[in-house]
């Protein structure tokens, strides 16, 4: 009888587990990811965290089925494994919803000019080709960092969203310049040594 108990305490503690793998995949790629990556790169930073969790669940799905007997170690064995190809699968979907929620976040224009409602709807104007990372802003200017997938590619569409707009831009190799009003707009390409280019994107108003 206690043995039955603890069998089915550990599926417990599987199921547990389980959920908390998901909700931490979740959370993480929802924080981490690389919006502009393929979306399994969180898996590549956090694998350790991954492979903890699925390793602990094996241990207490195997535990369960040692301590189960007769009918009940064959509803152990079923149960064990639906939970762990569960689990499993809910951190795949988890990866996939939270990466999706980090890209949403990152695809808003955020704040620029504090206080600065005109360099704000200015800013908010501008498609941005990216999603937004770091930055800083004041009551005339902001700067932030932007992720693109291809970084010419996002270049080449500011150009021409920024003529549409009214500006005067001009494509230089590694970035763009555009001027309209007392608006002046810089996306310019930073270079890493490690990982991926980015841009900084940047709009003040002048005078």
């Amino acid at each position: 009888m206690i043995r039955s108990v603890l069998a089915l305490a550990t599926l417990g503690l599987v199921a547990v587990l389980g959920i908390w793998a998901a909700w931490a995949t979740y959370d993480l790629a929802a924080i981490y990811s690389d919006p502009a990556g393929s979306g399994v790169e969180m898996f590549e930073t956090f694998g350790a965290v991954s492979v903890f969790a699925v390793v602990l669940m094996v241990a207490g799905a195997a535990v369960a089925v040692a301590l189960a007997r007769g009918l009940l170690r064959r509803i152990a064995v079923f149960a064990a494994t639906a939970l762990v190809v569960a689990s499993l699968g809910g951190m795949l979907v988890a990866n996939v919803y939270g990466v999706e929620a980090k890209r949403v976040e990152s695809a808003e224009p955020p704040r620029c000019g504090i206080g600065n409602r005109a360099l704000d709807h200015e800013f908010r104007r501008i498609v941005h080709p990216g999603y937004f990372g770091g930055g800083s802003s004041s009551r005339h200017d902001c700067s932030y960092m932007l992720t693109a997938r291809d970084i010419d590619a996002a270049l080449d569409q500011y150009d021409r969203h920024l003529t549409d707009l009214g500006y005067d831009a001009s494509r230089t190799r590694d970035g763009v310049v555009a001027r309209r009003e007392s608006f002046r707009f810089v996306a310019r390409t930073e270079q890493t040594t490690r990982g991926e280019d980015y841009l900084t994107v940047s709009l003040r108003q002048q005078g």
